[in-house]
């Protein structure tokens, strides 16, 4: 019996020391509803602008504007400072391919560490697409992926692949 309980006991004493690990941030699935999703993998990293350990705020934007001005903002917030992807493209009336280019303002900017990249710098370069899988005014729903590569000349790089966004237009 007494080998039984020092056996329990120690059971007991391993489980209880076990700690739940968080789960690996993962990207959001690819949507077209709405859903007010953004995420890509930043530097082979995941990002998103999902709730994160240690508190902040989210905040999405997709502003459509007359002439087919289209802002979108994925920011996460960390008091005064954050993290920043700002999209800022012209001529987006409907669904398609877009190129970046220089009616395209493609920006990452993380406050906390000072770094700041965008392509409208005369030192920056630009790679990449933005796809418009969905662009539904009535319903107010702008959906899609994209990739870029922000290169600056002193070879600060940030490079987002499989990115995916599903946002309601304000």
């Amino acid at each position: 019996m007494k080998k039984q309980l020092l056996w329990l006991a120690l059971l007991i004493v391993l489980i209880a020391s076990c700690k739940k690990k968080d789960p690996e941030p993962t990207l959001p699935p690819e949507t077209q509803t709405g859903a007010n999703t953004f995420g890509c993998m930043l530097n082979g990293q995941v990002w998103t602008n999902s709730p994160r350990e240690g508190g902040g705020i989210p905040t999405l934007e997709a502003i459509p504007e007359a002439g087919g001005l289209l802002t979108i903002k994925a920011i996460y917030k960390y008091g005064e400072r954050g993290e920043i992807i700002n999209f800022l493209s012209q001529n987006i009336n409907s669904t398609g391919v877009y190129s970046w280019d220089n009616k395209t303002s493609v920006r990452f900017e993380d406050m906390k560490k000072g770094v700041f990249c965008a392509s409208y710098e005369n030192d920056v370069t630009v790679q990449g697409l933005l796809t418009i899988t969905r662009f539904d005014i009535s319903n107010r729903v702008v959906s899609g992926r994209f990739h870029f590569k922000l290169q600056k000349q002193n070879g600060l790089t940030f490079e987002a692949t499989e990115g995916r966004f599903d946002l309601q237009m304000n």
